[in-house]
């Protein structure tokens, strides 16, 4: 999310909680908490004439499950929606990373 002026990034998380996943969602986050001390520059190159650049700050959401009694309600941005322990997750991760995101985003 884009963060709105004289929004902190844990406003912003909480919004991006309602929009993102539908507003249900906001009663069932237990934790929340920025990943990294600072601010992270992402840049990206597209080769055909769009440029990204953002400071970001990667976000870890924690709800409370259990998972498939939340009211999840992804927006249409979404391609699709899968559950997994959180094992499953990290091994995903650890073994494609470029499922979840392009390879510059990989490389922080």
């Amino acid at each position: 999310e884009h963060l709105k002026p004289r929004e902190d990034g844990a406003a912003a998380v909480m919004r991006a909680v309602r929009e993102e996943l539908g507003a249900a969602m906001e009663g069932h986050v237990v934790a929340s908490r920025n990943l990294t001390e600072h601010w992270v520059w992402y840049f990206r190159d597209y080769g055909d004439g769009r440029v990204d650049r953002q400071a970001t700050l990667p976000w870890l959401v924690v709800l409370d499950g259990p998972h498939r009694k939340l009211p999840l309600l992804a927006d249409e941005e979404a391609v699709g929606v899968r559950w997994l322990s959180p094992e499953e997750l990290y091994r995903w991760v650890r073994e494609k990373p470029g499922d979840f995101c392009h390879a510059t985003i990989v490389s922080l």
